[in-house]
């Protein structure tokens, strides 16, 4: 027997009750900011590219800012929340995700859905990088030249 499986039994004798993703948190997407928008200072922002090519699991600053007007007008995102790219031509890096764990908000760019949920920050981050995740997350993955999810 595994460490998770005695882990279960102890903890939860009863078993894990089953939650959809609607009962524990909201989707929301990102806003308009175009990649030649993007400043190296001003306010944080993040763009969906960045997701797959700079941050891993989590991260706690901005790669790219804006300037306050662009800011302003985006949907932001918030410690814990779990930052997810929509499309992509590449379909593995449809569907990756880190979380935002900043002290302050960020603008999010398009392509990007956002999920403020209620549990540990970075848990569905790590569940988003799992096999079992990608292989289901293939399934679902259509388009020809840019790949959306």
């Amino acid at each position: 027997m595994s460490r998770i499986d005695e882990l279960i039994r102890e903890l939860c004798p009863e078993g894990v009750p089953f939650q959809t993703l609607g009962e524990i948190g909201v989707f929301f997407r990102g806003g308009s900011i175009k990649k030649d928008q993007l400043l190296p200072s001003g306010l944080p922002a993040i763009h969906y590219g960045e997701i797959y090519t700079t941050f891993g699991v989590s991260t706690k600053r901005a790669k790219s800012y804006v300037p306050e007007d662009l800011f302003d007008r985006q949907p932001k995102g918030k410690f814990g929340d779990l930052l997810i790219t929509l499309s992509d031509v590449t379909p593995n890096n449809v569907g990756m995700a880190t979380t935002w764990l900043g002290e302050t908000d960020v603008a999010l760019g398009g392509d990007i859905l956002a999920f403020r949920h209620s549990l540990e920050p970075t848990f569905l981050s790590y569940v988003f990088r799992t096999h079992a995740f990608q292989a289901r997350k293939r399934l679902i993955v259509t388009g020809g030249t840019v790949r959306h999810v």
